[in-house]
């Protein structure tokens, strides 16, 4: 149980009303080796000192519930042993009140670490060292019949800094809005039917123009989005300051592929025109 459940100083939790509440309960009951303490800390207590991440949701949160989802999905993509790059269930409950899972405790996010870089923007070194993380983290999604649907640098974490096996790995984190785009049946996978129209599902800065044209998203999306992302740490995003949905779509729409990578290396410019020629159907090639 945990071997990488490193010291940590401060628990990653959700944000809701009563929370002081929810970890007296979680303390009075997690597992047989977990405790949560009054600071909102999951604790080993079989090995002192040593913590993880606790991470709780209300069941009564508008929309449904975001937690089961990503319990379930953390607990499948991992269920035959540790994944690079995808943090670990170590245990997770339902009471009356709420849902809650004990995770591998993990460090800062992409956005946190742009905003510590000169202009805000990282080195052609860094962003593309991380990018491939990125990239293979969301591959491995994939591979599990997932899209995740909300990429962007708030859902890719390093690892913790005390933690010296996960401490320069990129975490992908947030399934609360992912789907299943295949099944795995009778030893092959079987797609799941697309959608006609498709509620809008992301982040405005970094969602595919197929998500504002209410197209069903596939794993070309989840890739789409990611190119944003790189775009964002290495110069910065055409619409990065603008708030207004329609003009971000309208800019995202009208934008040329020429335009938008006119400062990225040669090598990564010919993606968004491949990703324009898959459908949702389609696995792309993540080399």
């Amino acid at each position: 149980m945990g071997e990488r459940m490193t010291k940590m100083i401060k628990m990653k939790m959700a944000s809701f009303e009563d929370l002081r509440e929810t970890v007296r309960l979680a303390s009075q009951q997690t597992d047989d080796t977990h405790m949560a303490d009054a600071k909102g800390r999951v604790e080993n207590v079989k090995k002192k000192g040593q913590f993880a991440a606790l991470k709780a949701e209300p069941n009564d949160v508008e929309g449904g519930s975001a937690i089961k989802l990503e319990i379930a999905i953390l607990r499948t993509v991992t269920e035959n042993g540790e994944k690079p790059h995808i943090p670990n269930v170590y245990h997770a409950a339902k009471h009356k009140k709420y849902c809650y899972m004990v995770m591998t405790l993990l460090g800062k996010n992409l956005k946190a670490l742009k905003l510590n870089c000169p202009k805000e923007l990282m080195s052609p070194g860094t962003w593309t060292r991380i990018g491939v993380q990125c990239l293979y983290s969301v591959k491995i999604i994939h591979d599990y019949g997932y899209v995740h649907r909300d990429i962007k640098p708030n859902n890719f974490v390093m690892g913790h800094r005390d933690d010296l096996e996960r401490a320069r790995i990129v975490h992908i984190l947030d399934f609360g809005l992912a789907r299943s785009f295949a099944s795995f049946k009778n030893g092959k996978w079987i797609a799941r039917r697309a959608r006609g129209s498709a509620e809008f599902r992301g982040t405005l800065r970094y969602c595919s123009p197929n998500v504002h044209e209410k197209k069903e998203q596939g794993r070309r999306d989840d890739l789409w989005s990611l190119f944003y992302v790189l775009i964002e740490l290495h110069c910065g995003l055409p619409w990065q300051t603008v708030r207004d949905k329609a003009k971000v779509e309208t800019m995202k729409m009208n934008i040329s592929d020429k335009h938008l990578v006119q400062n990225f290396p040669p090598e990564l410019r010919d993606i968004i025109p491949y990703l324009r020629t898959l459908d949702c159907y389609q696995r792309p090639n993540y080399r």
